[in-house]
C-alpha cells in the first residue's frame, strides 16, 4: 500500500471536504434543488435548525440557511481539530515521514462525525450531486484531475522545478514510481479549483500556443 499523504495535503484535503459540503448545501438550497424542509432528513442538521428557530422564532429562510451552514461548518472544524490533536498526541511524530508512514490519517474526523458526514453526503448525493446539471460539471472536474495526473506522471518536466526536485529525491522506503505518484497527487491536491483549471488549460489548450 502507498504511504499516507503529507500533513499539509491531509489538511488541504479535509478542509476541501468541509468547504465543499458547506458550499453544496448553500448552492443546492439557492438553486431550489432541495428545501430546508428536505434538509431536515439529516437528523443532526435538523437539530441545528431546530435550535435556530427556538432562539429566533421569526427567523427568515435566508438567515436560517446562513446560520445553519455556519454551524454545520463549525461542527466539522471543532471535531477535526479535536480528533487531530488526539492522533498527534498518540503518534508523537518527529519527522514528516512519521506522518506519511503512520497506520492511519493524522488529520481526520472522529467516528461520530464520520457517521454524520455520511448521512449528509447521502442526502447531497440523492438531492444534489445526481442532478443532471451538477453531473455535467462533476464530469468535467474528474476529467481535469485525471488529465493532470496522467500528464505529470508521464512528463514530470511539466511540473514546477521544486516538485521535480522532490520527485527525484525518493525517500528511504519508497519505490521511485510510488513516490512520483504520491508527489503528483500532493501537487494536485495543493491546487485551488481555479488553479487546477488554469493548469489544465495551459497544458491542453493547443490554441494557447498561437496567441
Amino acid at each position: 500500500a502507498l504511504p499516507i499523504s503529507s500533513l499539509e495535503a491531509q489538511i488541504a484535503g479535509i478542509a476541501d471536504d468541509i468547504a465543499y459540503n458547506s458550499h453544496d448545501l448553500d448552492d443546492g438550497l439557492s438553486a431550489g434543488m432541495f428545501s430546508l424542509k428536505d434538509l431536515e432528513q439529516v437528523d443532526w442538521v435538523a437539530a441545528i435548525m431546530h435550535e435556530k428557530r427556538k432562539t429566533w422564532p421569526n427567523i427568515d429562510n435566508y438567515r436560517l440557511t446562513q446560520e445553519t451552514i455556519r454551524d454545520v461548518m463549525g461542527v466539522y472544524v471543532i471535531d477535526v481539530l479535536g480528533e487531530t490533536k488526539k492522533r498527534l498526541a498518540a503518534l508523537k511524530p518527529q519527522t514528516a515521514d512519521d506522518i506519511r508512514h503512520a497506520k492511519q490519517q493524522t488529520v481526520a474526523m472522529s467516528e461520530d462525525l464520520r457517521k454524520k458526514d455520511r448521512q449528509l453526503r447521502d442526502f447531497l448525493w440523492a438531492h444534489f450531486y445526481r442532478h443532471h446539471q451538477v453531473s455535467r460539471v462533476r464530469r468535467k472536474v474528474f476529467q481535469c484531475v485525471q488529465d493532470l495526473f496522467a500528464v505529470f506522471m508521464e512528463h514530470r518536466r511539466c511540473l514546477p522545478p521544486e516538485w521535480q526536485a522532490q520527485i527525484e529525491n525518493t525517500p528511504k522506503g519508497w519505490k521511485a514510481k510510488d513516490w512520483h505518484a504520491r508527489s503528483v497527487a500532493d501537487y494536485i491536491a495543493s491546487m485551488t479549483d481555479r488553479l487546477a483549471l488554469l493548469e489544465h488549460k495551459e497544458l491542453f489548450d493547443t490554441y494557447q500556443m498561437m496567441r
